[in-house]
């Protein structure tokens, strides 16, 4: 076990450090508060919500990060198996932190450029991370909120654990700037958690977690496709790939007639 917690590949050591700050336990002081009222209490024992929190403590923001960066390795194994990423391309990754999932993509396909869109101060971080990849010519840092639009121009649009962290109205908005910025013919690539027909323990207790956290959850296919329906999306097609405990299911979207 300390093995994991050592740095490098499959270490368990950003997540812990996530998961063990006043940010990610102290809500769950409010748990019975949660469950009576459907919604998150963070604010009473943070001050603010769980993303205000996180501009205010740059080191454990840094760390969450690099925690998602992390899972983002394994969701871009599952992705680049399954799209389409080949010819001179434009891959636009809407809320992608770092950059590891563009970045993997660009560097499967040497013709392609990435825009990676995240907070200002979430573009300030990944400066470094593009640059040690060697690619700072081919990805354009755009920083900006997908609850206000997302940049135009996209061949295909990328979204990686996004809408989990949301409530259902918060999606919806997110997806619709989506579909806005992109063409009628452009994939949308959502890749998420979803919760199968069969409950699990580790889906259950996730699921609570995302509510107590941000009013977010793990949603089901119905609930899914009803999120897509009311962003003027169609599901082209569903994939999941699980590794251990990491799960990500793979949702290609387009417009829909």
């Amino acid at each position: 076990m300390t093995v994991l917690l050592r740095p490098g590949p499959r270490s368990l050591a950003n997540f812990v450090l996530t998961y063990t700050d006043p940010g990610m336990f102290r809500p769950w002081e409010q748990l019975d508060n949660v469950v009576r009222s459907g919604h998150n209490h963070t604010e009473s024992v943070l001050g603010s919500d769980l993303w205000e929190y996180y501009r205010q403590h740059e080191d454990i923001s840094r760390m969450f990060g690099q925690t998602m960066g992390e899972q983002s390795e394994f969701a871009a194994d599952v992705a680049l198996d399954r799209m389409d990423l080949m010819g001179p391309k434009r891959f636009v990754d809407v809320g992608g932190s770092h950059g590891v999932l563009v970045s993997r993509v660009l560097e499967k396909n040497p013709e392609a450029t990435g825009v990676l869109f995240d907070l200002p101060e979430v573009i300030e971080r990944a400066r470094g991370y593009v640059a040690d990849r060697g690619l700072t010519d081919r990805v354009e840092l755009v920083p900006g909120s997908f609850l206000e639009n997302v940049p135009t121009g996209g061949d295909m649009y990328l979204l990686k654990s996004v809408l989990c962290d949301w409530d259902d109205e918060h999606c919806v908005r997110i997806l619709s700037n989506i579909r806005q910025a992109a063409g009628p013919d452009t994939p949308v690539v959502v890749l998420d958690w979803l919760r199968s027909a069969e409950p699990t323990y580790f889906m259950d207790v996730t699921s609570l977690g995302l509510l107590v956290l941000t009013d977010g959850k793990v949603r089901d296919e119905g609930e899914f496709r009803e999120l897509f329906g009311k962003a003027g999306f169609d599901v082209k097609r569903i994939e999941t790939a699980t590794d251990s405990w990491l799960q990500i299911t793979l949702f290609e979207l387009v417009q829909a007639s």
